[in-house]
């Protein structure tokens, strides 16, 4: 089963089997003065927003993520749990309630959010 597993992973995600040859973003050497949009935030809404905004041969698209290259453990569906209570999540919480989140401290409950590769896409 275990190599079942290892080949897998080498046929559907060579970059996690070699890591140093996976593709990663660069920034390009000179970033323009100015933009026609800058968008925050690489989640699908950023993501699908500059996409759009970037068919018009036209604007100049900006789309910045803040955080560091993942770790390896986050490939793996099961492992993320370990990197909620890390550098590469967000450490937000829920408003506290009377209502909910009664065990917790300050009964706010944890609200995982990650943050991961810091890149930015530019069509020129």
């Amino acid at each position: 089963m275990f190599v079942l597993l290892q080949t897998l992973i080498v046929l559907y995600r060579p970059d996690i089997a070699d890591p140093e040859n996976r593709v990663r973003p660069t920034p390009p050497p000179s970033l323009r003065r100015t933009y026609d949009f800058i968008i925050i935030g690489g989640g699908s809404a950023g993501s699908v927003l500059a996409n759009r905004l970037s068919e018009n041969e036209k604007w100049s698209v900006l789309l910045l993520e803040a955080g560091t290259n993942e770790p390896d453990a986050t490939d793996a569906p099961l492992s993320v749990m370990t990197a909620q209570d890390s550098s590469f999540a967000w450490h937000f919480k829920t408003f506290p309630s009377d209502n909910y989140c009664k065990a917790m401290e300050n009964h706010q409950c944890p609200w995982p959010r990650g943050k991961v590769s810091f890149f930015w896409m530019e069509k020129l």
